[in-house]
């Protein structure tokens, strides 16, 4: 395997592991080793974050004598030193200078019980850095970043840039955003999945928009709906099989609905500062907003997939809905890239001449970028909708009451 193919996979792994696989071998790094930086940096803002941020940067080295393989099960050959690196994050808006945002810290996951999956790398130990700062929320003004690395053994400075998402200003009457915030459903009606059509008394299933208004620079979206529910132990030799008092236990699903959708617009490379520097930033199309429709059998299906049968095999598990909760995540410009190019090589016939991945990484592979997420919480649900959940085709062995928990 040549060290182009490590370096695209390690950078593919890293990339499907946290947010939203690429083999190429039209690039070999030539010279004995040349150091590679692979870097994964996507971050978040309080409060999304909390103020924490891990980064992953990792090295890559071509060995003309040693097998690449080899090589990547060695932490010495894939992580930089304890002392190796110096990486700081800088942050700053159009009208003022760059600011020291944080001097990142090397932590070792492993240490916490978090290692890496099983793969061709090694999995302990597992080290990432750590930035312990608040990011500002972007609200009118532009943000941009700067991650600085600077190799100490050897000098080398890596640079690379990356522009925030501005969400506008927060409202606490509703929890949102003027520029990220939920359109549709609204929260005064309830959210209804199926109805039984009168004339026929067949069941519809029922489509229901989610529309959402687009914040500056967010390319990509993912689309989350989140069922809360209760569980709890019914006695099943009283009719209504009633609920056993201390049994209840709340959980809840999340149906990732929307993957990876690509927001109608345009990036382009700009340098706001007059200078060198070079930032990533997507222009949305006139209206700023997202529409997408989700069908209602979709959703039953999701739940008959993820939920056990509980009627089937005898258990007297029975299942309450609560609410439904809905979640957006957006991410910037570098991350949309990065997705067109991982899907462009796999819509290729046979994997025949694939395409570099994107990176925004000086000399190196990687992404350097921004994400945010939204919540809109407590939807109510429709009347029919419990029904469903009930008896209907698709869930009627999931042990859900025809109605909602109490």
């Amino acid at each position: 395997m040549k060290i182009s193919q490590i370096l695209r996979n390690s950078f593919a792994a890293l990339i499907l592991g946290t947010l939203f696989s690429s083999c190429s071998n039209d690039v070999d790094v030539i010279g004995e080793w040349k150091e590679i930086p692979v870097v994964y940096a996507v971050f978040s803002p309080y409060p999304d974050s909390s103020g924490i941020n891990y980064f992953r940067i990792e090295k890559a080295f071509l060995d003309p004598d040693t097998d690449a393989l080899l090589i990547a099960q060695r932490p010495d050959s894939i992580y930089y030193g304890p002392n190796d690196l110096e990486v700081t994050i800088y942050e700053r808006t159009v009208f003022t200078n760059y600011t020291v945002l944080d001097t990142l810290e090397r932590v070792d996951f492993s240490t916490l019980g978090i290692t890496r999956d099983s793969g061709i790398f090694a999995r302990t130990p597992n080290y990432v850095y750590m930035m312990n700062n608040q990011v500002r929320l972007g609200s009118d003004d532009d943000q941009f970043y700067k991650l600085v690395i600077k190799n100490l053994v050897n000098g080398k400075v890596y640079t690379q840039y990356s522009r925030g998402i501005t969400m506008g200003v927060f409202s606490p009457s509703d929890l949102t955003y003027t520029n990220f915030k939920f359109t549709l459903p609204t929260q005064s009606r309830p959210i209804r999945w199926s109805h039984v059509d009168p004339a026929s008394n067949e069941t519809v299933f029922d489509k229901v928009d989610f529309n959402w208004s687009q914040p500056s620079n967010a390319a990509i979206y993912d689309l989350t709906v989140i069922l809360r529910y209760a569980e709890f132990q019914a006695d099943l030799n009283t009719a209504g099989e009633p609920e056993i008092p201390g049994t209840r236990v709340y959980k809840e699903v999340s149906w990732k609905a929307i993957r990876n959708f690509a927001a109608p617009g345009d990036m382009r490379l700009t340098t706001p500062f007059q200078n060198s520097e070079k930032f990533y930033y997507f222009v949305k199309n006139d209206g700023g907003s997202v529409k997408q429709e989700l069908n209602g059998e979709n959703f039953y299906n999701f739940l008959a997939s993820n939920l056990s049968d509980v009627v089937n095999t005898g258990s007297n598990i029975r299942r309450c809905a609560i609410k439904i909760d809905a979640r957006i995540d957006a991410g910037g410009p570098e991350i949309a890239e990065y997705i067109r190019a991982r899907n462009a090589n796999q819509n290729l016939l046979g994997g025949l001449f694939p395409a570099d991945p994107f990176s925004n990484i000086e000399e190196g592979y990687g992404i350097f970028s921004y994400k945010f997420h939204i919540y809109r919480r407590n939807y109510n649900i429709e009347d029919e909708t419990f029904d469903y959940l009930n008896s209907g085709e698709i869930t009627r062995n999931l042990g859900f009451k025809s109605f909602g928990c109490n």
